[in-house]
């Protein structure tokens, strides 16, 4: 469902200069929301992610075997795109450069290199987006998970999200530069996404534990995500809402 609708949303809407129908279906609710697609990947994530960190003996245990899950998918998708870029003249992201090859297979964002090294690059592929969001989560769910566990790791990571949350609002009502900062680095760690990862994390533990406050909690996480998300709009925080529903109703 989640890769469904994200394929609807590329097709239909978020792309609309660029197909022969235009934007005649755009705004199709399921086609004009589907990015939340993304959001349920990101719900699933924290529920799987969760469980794997169980499974693993330290830090760098786990990231070892997210390395090898991720990195040979993403060097074939990589090769493939770089190589069949030519044939697609329409690419919103224009023709890709031999060192654009570097943020994808790092599983680091461009803005990040920019920052690190000051080497100017570009993503081969907008869609990787989500993964360097995931990889992020990655390093900061396994290093408070072998420091707090599996139970506060759960509150760990919304509050993550919540600090990001607070931040934007104090940054925008504050003259200090330092919370300016502090909001700047939440969202160089992609925190605005960690409520549907400890929504996720939430249900694995209710799934694992069977006491109803943790399926309590995963509902809540991903409702307070779905309302951030949409800004308090009533049409995407309706869709994301209906993203959490499925999410619960599936547990």
């Amino acid at each position: 469902i989640a890769i469904l609708i994200v394929v609807l949303f590329h097709a239909y809407s978020r792309w609309a200069e660029l197909v022969p129908y235009g934007n005649k279906l755009a705004d199709f609710p399921v086609f004009q929301y589907g990015y939340l697609g993304v959001h349920l990947f990101f719900l699933i994530s924290g529920y799987v992610i969760l469980m794997t960190l169980e499974k693993c003996s330290h830090f760098m245990n786990f990231m070892y075997r997210r390395w090898l899950r991720l990195f040979p998918a993403m060097l074939v998708c990589s090769i493939i795109v770089f190589f069949t870029a030519g044939f697609f003249f329409e690419r919103p992201n224009g023709q890709p450069k031999y060192i654009d090859l570097l943020a994808g297979l790092s599983f680091v964002e461009p803005y990040v290199w920019l920052k690190i090294t000051g080497i100017q690059l570009s993503s081969i592929e907008g869609a990787f987006w989500s993964l360097y969001v995931e990889f992020k989560f990655y390093i900061v769910a396994g290093i408070l998970y072998f420091k707090l566990g599996g139970q506060r790791l759960v509150f760990a990571l919304f509050l993550c999200f919540f600090s990001w949350f607070l931040l934007g609002h104090l940054s925008e009502i504050s003259t200090l530069n330092f919370i300016s900062f502090l909001h700047s680095l939440t969202h160089v760690l992609s925190f605005e996404y960690f409520g549907w990862f400890s929504a996720g994390a939430a249900y694995f533990t209710y799934v694992k534990t069977k006491h109803v406050n943790w399926l309590i909690c995963g509902f809540l996480f991903s409702l307070m995500s779905s309302l951030v998300e949409g800004g308090l709009s009533y049409g995407p925080s309706i869709a994301g809402f209906f993203i959490s529903l499925l999410f619960f109703m599936s547990i």
